[in-house]
């Protein structure tokens, strides 16, 4: 492929990844609060069925989207100030959405405690966020060659692809929301 210098670049369409993005963002969000406000019922040793977790989530997501905005920004903001500080904040605030759904916190106040509660434990905490996303990237690269296989397209063409990405971990994510039943049984 070569780029004719006489002709403008053409810029893409990015409605489509962009309804994508945000579609997949809360649907992922509604799914993570669903499990979590789940494993806290098992935790606390109460019954709670799937459907009660969904509309618990479903209740609480307003607020949940405002705070996984804010959490993003800060993010954003501290990985355009020094990188490192973004990664701190991604890891000290990112326990917002348990202090949502269990503890019902307000938005700025689960921020808060997730950032005091994870604090003095960073190091912990990266190493054990470490792994599961190493497995994550796995299983996504893995699903995404699966894809490319059964579609006939290469698998650096699948990867490249956001929008292919992104729909796969919808995907898995609403795949482990619906085994959730099947993952939580064997621990009652």
């Amino acid at each position: 492929y070569r780029i004719d210098p006489s002709k403008p670049l053409a810029v893409p369409d990015m409605s489509n990844l962009i309804l994508v993005v945000i579609v997949g963002t809360i649907i992922s969000v509604w799914i993570m609060a669903a499990i979590v406000s789940r494993l806290g019922a098992i935790a606390a040793n109460r019954e709670m069925s799937l459907l009660e977790s969904i509309v618990i989530s479903l209740k609480r997501l307003v607020p949940l989207i405002i705070a996984w905005i804010l959490y993003f920004l800060a993010v954003i903001v501290g990985m355009i100030l020094l990188v490192i500080p973004g990664f701190i904040l991604m890891i000290t605030l990112s326990f917002f959405l348990p202090a949502m759904i269990l503890d019902q916190e307000g938005v700025i106040s689960s921020l808060k405690r997730s950032h005091h509660i994870a604090w003095g434990n960073w190091w912990h905490i990266t190493i054990i966020y470490s792994v599961p996303m190493a497995i994550l990237l796995v299983l996504y690269i893995g699903i995404a060659a699966v894809f490319a296989t059964a579609f006939g397209m290469g698998i650096s063409s699948v990867i490249g692809n956001y929008q292919a990405v992104l729909e796969t971990k919808l995907y898995f994510n609403i795949a482990i929301a619906f085994s959730m039943p099947s993952m939580v049984s064997p621990f009652r």
